[in-house]
């Protein structure tokens, strides 16, 4: 994963996670109105230490190919299943993470660590024939 690209993904997460901590009136003026504020913080400060984990991690490494693309494919997932009950900012943000999804999977494809995560023995070569 290029750095730029992980960088804007984890300002990114920063920001609009702080947001609702930080000031949780304009938050809900733009996103509509919260049944609960602990969920919404919770999940806001929970984005917001995935932006400082992308923003201070090591480029091209499976873990942050992980975190990058399982953030994505998480908001994107729930944002596509709630489509009908969300306000239209949402479609804006689930395009950006339709983008980092696919950012993530295209700089992981042919990267040397971009193994299965689990792989057998005998794919590994230190399997014994006897």
């Amino acid at each position: 994963m290029q750095r730029s690209a992980q960088v804007l993904q984890g300002g990114y997460y920063l920001v609009t996670g702080l947001w609702p901590l930080v000031h949780f009136r304009s938050f809900t003026a733009l996103t509509g109105p919260k049944p609960d504020r602990f969920q919404t913080q919770a999940t806001g400060a929970l984005f917001a230490a995935n932006g400082l984990a992308l923003l201070a991690g090591e480029p091209a490494t499976r873990g942050m190919r992980l975190l990058a693309g399982g953030t994505a494919a998480a908001a994107l997932a729930m944002e596509l299943a709630y489509r009908r009950h969300l306000r239209r900012v949402f479609l804006l943000d689930a395009v950006l993470e339709g983008a980092f999804l696919l950012r993530t999977l295209w700089h992981a494809r042919g990267t040397p660590s971009a193994t299965p995560l689990r792989h057998s023995r005998a794919q590994s070569g230190s399997c014994r024939h006897r």
